[in-house]
C-alpha cells in the first residue's frame, strides 16, 4: 500500500514549528537577549547566520544556492532566495494551482468531442 505524502503546505509548517522549538544561533549568544539596534552584534549574528556550514545540515541551502545560480557568500543573494521562497510558499496574490493531475486526451475523446460540437450547429 503507498503512503500518501504530507502536502508542501504541511511539511513547511512543520519545518517552521521545529525552528521555534530550536533557536540553534541564539545558544552561540549563551541565551541572553540579543540587541539587535547594536551594530557589531547584529554583523557579527548575520555573518554566523549567512555562513553555509560544512556536512548535511546546510546540504538543501546549498542545492538551493548551486540551482539558482545565486552566490551564498552575497548577503543580497540571500535575501532574493528567501524573497523568492517567500513568494512562492506564502504569496498571497496568485490562486493555489488545481490538484490532481490534468486532463488527458486521447483521440477517442477528441473525437467524441467534435461529433458532440457538430451536433450542437
Amino acid at each position: 500500500m503507498a503512503r500518501s505524502r504530507k502536502t508542501l503546505k504541511k511539511r513547511a509548517r512543520e519545518a517552521f514549528e521545529r525552528i521555534r522549538l530550536r533557536p540553534d544561533l541564539r545558544k552561540l549568544l549563551g541565551n541572553q537577549a540579543s540587541d539587535w539596534s547594536d551594530k557589531q552584534v547584529r554583523d557579527t549574528c548575520a555573518g554566523l547566520a549567512l555562513t553555509l556550514a560544512e556536512g548535511p545540515k546546510d546540504e538543501a541551502l546549498r542545492v538551493a544556492f548551486k540551482e539558482t545560480g545565486l552566490d551564498p557568500s552575497n548577503p543580497f543573494d540571500w535575501r532574493r532566495l528567501l524573497d523568492t521562497f517567500a513568494d512562492i510558499h506564502f504569496s498571497t496574490h496568485a490562486p493555489p494551482a488545481p490538484r490532481g493531475a490534468r486532463r488527458k486526451w486521447d483521440f477517442d475523446l477528441f473525437d467524441r468531442h467534435v461529433e458532440w460540437a457538430r451536433g450542437r450547429t
